[in-house]
């Protein structure tokens, strides 16, 4: 049975599929964690399925035996070329993992993804048009078009971390090697780390004797205990892969309905899906559950979105779905498979008045994209203080709350994209009036921190502040509040 490799993630070895549907059932028998696995090119290596080990490694006589006997483990038996690697860092203890199981775990966050690293060639750009990490760990990403954001903290991952990019090219450069042989394609690829991790896994115990010596082959890998190479990540991901609410939802919170087919079954057509019709998500996967670092470091989405323009996406019933590269197949939706970062739903509505004020007033723009700094995990923030002089921060800072207190004012950033450029805009909590306040700069870089709004800030206030101006008490900059 041939699928498209954006469906990898759904497959599983031991997985139990009828009449094209999977039932649920695994014929592993059994779950084991192996803690304190020490991963590197001493302590593994790559072999076939079908192979034996090397006498100069494991010694003559168990080179005599194959790793997996046909009689012991026949599953294997119409693919003994694929291609394992097999872990050996303690004695009298072999760990076979496939390498398809290991591109699914590592690499099958979402179809898009693996269907970019199944090319012959594989860029950074590809994936990321911009990456930037800063010397706190954080790292920014803007993705490339077609790449879903729930393959975020592996794109990181491969970005920040030599050995996980050189196994993520592995995946291409080994199935091109052999479609150029003409050989049947057994894509190689090794773990994106090197060094100890704690794997939970699911599979079979091989025993060649009746000793407690032994050879466990992986079915599943369940979870991954290795540190991904940063503290946070922030991404703002291509347009048909973000999640907006729909405008009926308002400003109530609810559970997150986001585009996808969890309620029914999806018939898939092996056909190029329609392009111009919007995809459908399927998430069935946590990836904080598969990789228990991530559950203490944050991954957060910056939402790019459009209020100026209704939505472009055909509305009629789509007459199939299809996993793969879009194209012309007329009325064919695609469907984007996810097992990595679920992203919630952002609707515009939920954006306080003044902000949204300010949005409707930037005539002939496309596209806004929220430009949240680094060091905040809202989208509408405080006022970072300004002193104008020692212990004097600029009046502008502030603001009188309903019961005439003070109170810090709140603002936002957001990058908005014109026909012929884009630039950054301020949109500061109005005083006194209900028009918001906005400073607009130039996009030097789209990676936004609060030093960099406080010198946009700065710059705006001092050209406010100029002492013979008659109209300064009428500046929103100048007020004094209190």
């Amino acid at each position: 049975m041939w699928l498209p490799i954006g469906l990898l993630p759904f497959l599983k070895v031991g997985d139990v599929w009828q009449n094209g549907q999977a039932t649920g059932e695994s014929t592993a028998p059994s779950k084991e964690t192996f803690r304190q696995l020490n991963i590197n090119a001493d302590t593994a290596q790559f072999y076939k399925a079908g192979g034996k080990p090397r006498p100069e490694r494991f010694g003559f006589m168990r080179a005599l035996s194959y790793w997996l006997p046909i009689r012991l483990h026949p599953w294997h038996s119409e693919h003994t070329h694929s291609n394992c690697v097999i872990i050996a860092d303690r004695p009298r203890l072999q760990i076979i993992i496939p390498c398809m199981e290991l591109i699914r775990f590592y690499f099958g966050s979402s179809s898009s993804l693996l269907s970019m690293l199944f090319r012959p060639t594989l860029s950074r750009t590809a994936l990321a048009k911009q990456y930037i990490k800063r010397p706190d760990e954080s790292v920014f990403l803007r993705l490339a078009d077609g790449i879903s954001g729930a393959s975020a903290a592996d794109i990181a991952r491969m970005l920040y971390s030599p050995v996980a990019w050189r196994s993520a090219s592995l995946i291409g450069k080994s199935a091109l090697s052999c479609s150029s042989l003409g050989l049947p394609i057994y894509p190689k690829c090794w773990f994106p780390f090197d060094g100890v991790t704690d794997l939970h896994v699911s599979g079979q115990w091989i025993r060649h004797d009746e000793s407690q010596n032994g050879t466990f082959i992986v079915y599943e890998i369940l979870s991954c205990s290795h540190e991904f190479p940063f503290k946070s990540v922030r991404y703002v991901a291509p347009s048909n892969s973000d999640r907006l609410a729909s405008p009926s939802q308002g400003s109530q919170t609810q559970a997150p309905t986001r585009n996808r087919q969890n309620q029914k079954t999806l018939l898939l057509t092996d056909t190029d899906p329609d392009e111009k019709r919007q995809t459908k998500f399927v998430q069935f996967a946590s990836l904080n559950s598969k990789f228990p670092d991530l559950e203490h470091k944050t991954i957060f989405k910056n939402p790019s979105f459009s209020i100026s323009k209704a939505q472009s996406y055909p509305t009629a019933p789509p007459s199939a779905f299809s996993v793969g590269s879009t194209g012309n197949g007329k009325g064919i939706t695609p469907v984007e498979i996810e097992a990595g970062i679920e992203q919630p739903t952002f609707n515009p509505r939920e954006l306080p008045d003044y902000f949204r004020a300010g949005l409707d007033s930037l005539q002939h723009a496309l596209r806004f994209t929220l430009m949240t700094p680094l060091s905040q995990a809202e989208y509408t923030f405080p006022v970072p203080l300004i002193h104008n002089r020692p212990d004097n921060p600029y009046p502008a800072c502030f603001i009188q709350d309903e019961n005439g207190g003070i109170r810090r004012r709140m603002m936002g950033c957001v990058q908005v994209d014109y026909a012929d450029r884009a630039e950054g805009v301020l949109i500061l909590e109005p005083i006194g009036c209900d028009t918001p306040e906005l400073i607009a700069f130039e996009l030097i870089e789209e990676l936004l921190d609060l030093e960099l709004i406080k010198k946009q800030l700065l710059r705006h206030w001092k050209k406010d502040e100029a002492p013979d101006s008659a109209d300064d008490e009428l500046r929103p900059t100048s007020v004094t509040i209190g």
